[in-house]
């Protein structure tokens, strides 16, 4: 389930970096994902895995790129 929810974020950073470009609002991830039905609290935890991994960055307060 955790996997999931995880490949769930990720797809929804892949869409999000084609339209927006390589830096992503935080914002517009977490939206997407409650949209799907994440809670907020659980898109932080694993936005923070995925920092901590390496997966992710970021490049200014607020805002997400791949690595």
């Amino acid at each position: 389930k955790e996997r999931s929810k995880i490949s769930m974020i990720r797809e929804i950073i892949d869409t999000l970096e084609n339209e927006m470009g390589k830096v992503i609002p935080l914002e517009a991830v977490t939206e997407r994902a409650e949209e799907k039905g994440l809670k907020t609290g659980e898109v932080e935890e694993i936005i923070e895995k995925l920092r901590r991994n390496g997966d992710l960055y970021e490049p200014r307060r607020g805002f997400l790129s791949k690595l």
